[in-house]
């Protein structure tokens, strides 16, 4: 069942372009610290032309601590002021560019690496400048698509899992570190979506044939987390699960993130005795037969 998106527009800002800046010179006495700034921010902005991002998040930094002594020595001057705002954004701006770039061309290690910067950027620029919406919004922009690509990576290099704390419906936590040593086959699904209430009955069959050789199912109902709650979704998950007797837990915001962002349910993963990742199953996989086969290749590793 997918989920519709509600596209996350951000923030594009109002001096981006190169040209801006060229005619916003501040009538500025040597010893002002504005027009060291503006000297260091046009600096920053050619290497962002060039696409050495690293280069020019870094003297962008540089110039937005200069604006900020500029700012804090004239403070009516709106120039200051917004070419201070300028450069803390456009430090975690071009850094998610980059980021989507990367991911584009399934670069999914180094997208997560700068979608993480971006996130830092803008965590830092939000320190400086709190109430700016635009900054919250590519913040959260950032962490979103930053767990996707470090799901990704993660994924398709058959890597460690990121590690997860959740609590199971009978109120006992249930954590990878307690599920180490067995092969996992993980769902995530909603108490509301029919086609996941299908799938119980095929996780109960192979909970059934696996469990005492080492196979856990584990159904991690996303209804507590806001992009798939709905009205009494979290009564109807809980009622689905009295049918079954396999591991039921409640997901949360950060295993949504750290398991991929994923945009249908159900969403089923397994995961080898070492906790490494094996594979994302398709909706055509799906079947008892083909998950069969793949629970005993990996019991028998």
């Amino acid at each position: 069942m997918k989920l519709k998106h509600i596209v996350i527009f951000f923030w594009i800002f109002i001096f981006l372009s190169a040209g801006t800046f060229s005619d916003l010179k501040a009538e500025v006495n040597d010893s002002d610290p504005g027009k060291l700034a503006y000297k260091i921010m046009k600096m920053a902005d050619s290497h962002k032309r060039k696409g050495e991002i690293k280069e020019a998040g870094k003297i962008y930094m540089e110039a937005a601590s200069i604006y900020k002594k500029a700012v804090k020595s004239d403070p009516g001057n709106r120039i200051y002021k917004n070419n201070f705002k300028y450069c803390l954004g456009t430090r975690g701006f071009i850094q998610i560019k980059h980021a989507q770039k990367l991911f584009k061309e399934k670069n999914f290690k180094e997208a997560a690496i700068y979608y993480k910067g971006a996130e830092t950027s803008y965590k830092y620029a939000l320190l400086e400048l709190p109430d700016e919406r635009n900054f919250k919004t590519n913040m959260k922009y950032a962490q979103f698509h930053g767990g996707t690509a470090n799901f990704e990576h993660i994924l398709n290099s058959k890597g460690k899992i990121p590690p997860f704390k959740l609590e199971g419906f009978t109120g006992r936590k249930i954590t990878s570190e307690i599920l180490k040593d067995n092969v996992i086959l993980l769902e995530f699904w909603a108490g509301w979506c029919p086609s996941c209430k299908k799938s119980m009955t095929m996780l109960q069959k192979l909970h059934k044939k696996y469990f005492l050789k080492g196979l856990t199912v584990l159904a991690v109902a996303m209804d507590r987390v806001k992009t798939w709650k709905k009205y009494g979704s979290e009564k109807k998950a809980v009622e689905t699960s009295k049918n079954h007797n396999f591991s039921f837990a409640w997901g949360t915001e950060k295993t949504y993130i750290d398991y991929g962002n994923f945009n249908s349910i159900p969403t089923v993963l397994l995961i080898d005795k070492k906790g490494n990742f094996y594979k994302k199953i398709s909706s055509e996989e799906r079947t008892e037969e083909n998950l069969s086969k793949i629970i005993e290749t990996l019991l028998k590793k």
